[in-house]
């Protein structure tokens, strides 16, 4: 059975195991540092949630929908997702890391500046150029480090 999360007012259903929600709930309880977590849908990856600058999560035992199974959107290379009004999508799902970018570092990175109220830089790329994203880590509700390597959803199947 899936687990749900929801961020603040989000639209974005994240789908977590059972024991990642369970983990989930006890942290932001025990706590207020961020936390990071397997995410299996709609993008595979991490996501790692700062308590100290969101305003609700909500944690739920059961899908949106009777027999409704979560998207899943493959990535082809590693990505960084922020919070979207329209959620991430095939066409735009975050920006894109730079080949060679190490997930564990930067994630490690991004739980620093949320827990210090830092600003970090994190080099990302399109189809055509590279760049800065900029990140303020005192205002990040959440990011998803999404990778290619990550999971699909397990249906029950």
């Amino acid at each position: 059975m899936y687990r749900t999360l929801r961020i603040d007012d989000s639209t974005v259903t994240w789908f977590l195991t059972d024991a990642d929600a369970t983990e989930l709930a006890a942290e932001l309880a025990a706590h207020p540092g961020p936390v990071a977590v397997p995410v299996q849908a709609p993008l595979p990856g991490r996501l790692i949630l700062s308590p100290t600058a969101m305003a609700s999560a909500a944690i739920l035992a059961e899908p949106p929908v009777v027999d409704w199974l979560p998207s899943h959107i493959e990535v082809p290379a590693a990505y960084l997702y922020l919070p979207s009004a329209d959620g991430p999508t095939e066409a735009h799902p975050g920006y894109r890391l730079l080949g060679g970018t190490d997930l564990t570092e930067l994630e490690a990175t991004l739980m620093a500046a949320m827990r210090h109220g830092r600003t970090v830089r994190v080099d990302v790329s399109d189809e055509r150029t590279t760049g800065v994203l900029i990140l303020n880590g005192a205002h990040v509700a959440y990011v998803v480090l999404a990778h290619s390597g990550a999971p699909a959803p397990d249906t029950g199947d």
